[in-house]
Order: structure tokens, then C-alpha cells, then sequence
């Protein structure tokens, strides 16, 4: 009860009718407060200007709406203190209520809750110690070191509280460098190169050289998993895909023995792990690796969604086409994948369309069920494949080549001749041999040689063949997302090519 009235006092101190949240909108569900979160809510505003002409017929902004504007965000800052971390993991949903707990503590320190501010101290450090929440240990056991030395002069109590607080201070301390190399690693190399990077690898190894030794001494699990992170930097930035895969593996068992599970961090090592399986056409460890992945997915999330579009690269790429198919059905049958519309359908129509080339060919067998695949005319097909008009990373190239191949498969070779010509204007356009689409480069100077040699399959192959040979001694880099560009790894699209010619 002494706990309680103190809360109530202080509390009483500041009027707390007046703390306005989200929820007191439903009351005036037609004020200007609401109508402009409802409308933010639901994307039907993107901008400033769009706000105030929809709630004041504004075409300028006016000093009233900036004034509705700034109580609005105050209210939904106001909102996040109410909030239950509902479908969390127990680790989040811990790390943020003893954050709502600190802040509490806080502002009882302005305001002489004492005692108060001793009991959710001490509820936030024993709950810190047991999710490994460095930060929140680190500032309740100074604060509750402060309560018990200055204003209790409890010394046996103070030198806990110290004794505490000096651990994970240099454990802080370490787990901070840690992270500091990392970061730096990330900022100063360009994970897309082309060719491997021997300076990212020395600097990798200068770090974790410094800090490994410590890892017996600082129990941490934040403190080892920037240290396997820096060591997977080093390996793939210089394209050592089996080491990368060691040590994901590495970093998941560790990960696996702390008595707090860790699924952000598992489930960052699984999908490095399973990019290396592609890299190294490892089809059935790939898949158990895409199956481990899952147990630390939400079912339906995009990260999900994201490990399905790995799964189906991985089985592209190993000439896996039928298990391809299954994930793009089972993704594309997926009650949430409208959801994600703007963001991933882009890509699974372009998927789409080579299943549909491999069905055609006899490499895949759809669902009876299935209707996505129903025969369709070509001028359509071509039109309803997706243009990536803002096109960076050379995404139009694996539009073009599809729409090629199902011109070869129909003889329209005067169309067909089109196509690789456009090809060609968009190869000097944009890539370039010290570009990360060099094999994109190399391919499509192989297709030029289709027409040019009047697509006569003998001819064609003996002249390609100098590109293909450049082009197959730059390995895919996955860490650049190339994989969505080369959909089908560029040799086995140029053999299926081949074979369509007479």
C-alpha cells in the first residue's frame, strides 16, 4: 500500500485527466484529431499537402494544421507507453516493459517516489539480468547502487549493487566495441563487388584477433554474436562461402546455449547460411537449413515470405525446378501474400514466368488445381511481365531474357530479333564490366550472337562461347541480391536457349 500511495501522490501532482491517448479519438470519432489518424492509418494521406486539403480544403499548409499535426503526434507518443508487446518474443516482450518500467523509474526520481523507484528497479534488473539486457542492467544497478549507498547507507547492499553494476559495465564496454567493428565493416566496404575483397578479410581478422581472447571473460551473448558476425563479413566479402557457412553454423550453436532464446539472431545466421548453400549448390542442406529457418518465422511474415524466395532460388539454382514450384504455389496460395503485394508480387510474377518457360519444356509439373499456368497467349504474357521502369540494378534484364525465350520457343524470330537488340541498347546503357551485373553483361553479348548468326544452334554456340567463359569465372555474389537479376543461373538459361534453336 505504501508503494501505492506514493504513486497516487505523485500522480495527483499533475493532472492526470488531461493525458490524452489514441484510444480518447473514439469518443469524437469525427473531429480532425481522428479523422487525420484514421486517414495516415490507413495510407489515404502520403503527404503534408495531401493532409491539409483533406481535412481544410488547403492547397497551402496552415499554422492550424501544423498546430492539429504536432498534438496528434504528441498523443500517439503519448499511445506507445499503453501498449501490450503482444506476439513478441518473451525476450522483446521483456525488453520492452522494463524499458516502460525505467522510464517510470525516472520520472518518479524528478518527483521523490523513492521507494517507489526501488521496487521497479530492482523488478527491472533482476528481469534485465535473465534476457541478457546489458543496457538496462547497467542503468538500474547504478541507480539502485545510488539508493542504497547515499539515501538507505545500506553498505552491504551498496557493494551488490556495485559489484553488479562494474560487471556489466565492462561487459557494455566490450559488447559496444564489438558492435563499433561490425558497424565500421558494414560502412566501409561495398558488399556487391564482383571479384572478392581481400581488405575487408585482414580488417575482419584485426578485429576479431582483438577481441576474441575476451570471450571466455565477457559472458555475453550480444558480445559473440558480433564477433561471428565480423568473422562472416571477412568470409563474404571474399566470396569463402564454405567458411561463411561455418560459421553460421558456429553462431546459431552458440545462440542455442543461452538460456534466453535468441530467434532474431538464429534466424539471421539460418538465411546467411542458406544464401552460402546456393552459392555452393548444396540443394538438400539448403533445404533443411530453409526448414530449421521456419521454426523462427511467424508463419506468414514477411521474413517468411523472404526464406520461401530463398528456398525457391536455392532449387532453381540446383536444378531443382519441380520443388521450386512448390514453394512459389505455396507462396502465392498464401492468405497473407496480398498483404505484401507492393513489395514481393513484383518479383514472384517475374517467377511466374520461368516456371511457366519450365512447364512448357517439361522440367515442371503443376498442380491439377492449379490455373495460374492455363495456356495464355504470347502478346499478353509479354505485356503482363513487370517493367521495372526505375531500373538500378539491371532488373529489366531478366524481363527481357524471359520474354526471349518464349519468343525462340514459338519461332518468332523477327520479334525474338527485337528483343535481343534491346538487349544489346540496354547492355551499353547500363552494364558495365566493372559493374556488378558483369555476368548480365556477358550473357547478354552471348544472346547477340543469336540473330547475328542467323539462330543457327552450331554457330551461335562456337562464337558465344569467349563470353561464356568470362562470364563463368565471376561467380554469382547473393550478397548484392543478383540472384534477382540471374532468376536462373545465366548457363543453364543459355543451354535451354541452345536447345530451342535449329
Amino acid at each position: 500500500m505504501k508503494e501505492l500511495r506514493e504513486l497516487a501522490f505523485v500522480l495527483n501532482q499533475h493532472q492526470v485527466a488531461k493525458i490524452e491517448i489514441i484510444g480518447d479519438l473514439t469518443r469524437k470519432p469525427n473531429s480532425k484529431m481522428a479523422l487525420l489518424y484514421e486517414a495516415v492509418r490507413k495510407k489515404e494521406v502520403k503527404t503534408d499537402e495531401e493532409a491539409a486539403f483533406f481535412l481544410y480544403g488547403e492547397k497551402e499548409i496552415s499554422t492550424k494544421y501544423r498546430n492539429l499535426k504536432f498534438h496528434l503526434k504528441k498523443r500517439l507518443l503519448n499511445t506507445l507507453f499503453f501498449i501490450e508487446p503482444t506476439g513478441r518474443s518473451e525476450k522483446n516482450a521483456a525488453h520492452i516493459e522494463s524499458w516502460k518500467q525505467w522510464a517510470a523509474c525516472a520520472l518518479l526520481s524528478e518527483n521523490y517516489g523513492n521507494f517507489s523507484i526501488t521496487k521497479l528497479a530492482e523488478k527491472v534488473l533482476n528481469r534485465s539480468i535473465k534476457f541478457e539486457h546489458i543496457d538496462l542492467i547497467v542503468l538500474s544497478s547504478r541507480q539502485l547502487r545510488s539508493i542504497y549507498g547515499l539515501r538507505h547507507k545500506d553498505k552491504k547492499k551498496f557493494d551488490y549493487y556495485n559489484s553488479i553494476y562494474h560487471q556489466y559495465r565492462k561487459i557494455e564496454d566490450y559488447q559496444n566495441k564489438a558492435h563499433e567493428y561490425y558497424t565500421q565493416l558494414i560502412t566501409s566496404y561495398t558488399l556487391n563487388s564482383v571479384v572478392p575483397d581481400p581488405k575487408i578479410k585482414e580488417d575482419a581478422q584485426k578485429y576479431y584477433a582483438e577481441l576474441a581472447p575476451l570471450k571466455n571473460e565477457i559472458d555475453d551473448t550480444k558480445f559473440v554474436y558480433f564477433l561471428n558476425q565480423i568473422q562472416l563479413l571477412g568470409a563474404m566479402g571474399t566470396f569463402d562461402y564454405a567458411r561463411a557457412r561455418d560459421i553460421c553454423e558456429e553462431g546459431i550453436q552458440h545462440l542455442n546455449t543461452r538460456s534466453a532464446i535468441h530467434r532474431g539472431g538464429i534466424r539471421n545466421f539460418l538465411l546467411n547460411k542458406l544464401v552460402c548453400h546456393i552459392q555452393l549448390r548444396e540443394y538438400q542442406e539448403g533445404k533443411n537449413t530453409a526448414t530449421e529457418c521456419e521454426k523462427h518465422l511467424d508463419y506468414g511474415s514477411f521474413n517468411w515470405f523472404k526464406a520461401k524466395e530463398f528456398l525457391f532460388m536455392l532449387s532453381i539454382h540446383t536444378q531443382n525446378y519441380q520443388e521450386a514450384y512448390e514453394a512459389y504455389f505455396e507462396v502465392t496460395n498464401h492468405e497473407r501474400y496480398n498483404n505484401f503485394k507492393k513489395i514481393l508480387h513484383e518479383m514472384w510474377v517475374l517467377y511466374h514466368s520461368y516456371l511457366h518457360f519450365l512447364i512448357q519444356v517439361g522440367k515442371v509439373v503443376p498442380h491439377k488445381d492449379d490455373t495460374k499456368f492455363n495456356n495464355i497467349r504470347l502478346g499478353r504474357f509479354l505485356n503482363q511481365v513487370p517493367g521495372f521502369s526505375k531500373d538500378k540494378r539491371g532488373m529489366n534484364v531478366p524481363v527481357l531474357i524471359v520474354q526471349l525465350i518464349f519468343l525462340i520457343l514459338q519461332q518468332k524470330y523477327d520479334l525474338a530479333e527485337e528483343r535481343i537488340d534491346a538487349l544489346g541498347r540496354y547492355c551499353s546503357r547500363y552494364l558495365k564490366e566493372d559493374d556488378p551485373n558483369f555476368r548480365g553483361s556477358c550473357f547478354i553479348k552471348m544472346l547477340l550472337q543469336i540473330p547475328k548468326y542467323g539462330f543457327e544452334r552450331k554457330r551461335v554456340k562456337e562464337k558465344a562461347q569467349k563470353y561464356l567463359t568470362k562470364m563463368e569465372n565471376v561467380s554469382i555474389n547473393f550478397s548484392n541480391q543478383s540472384h534477382e537479376v540471374e532468376v536462373m543461373p545465366f548457363p543453364d538459361t543459355w543451354n535451354f536457349i541452345l536447345g530451342l534453336l535449329k
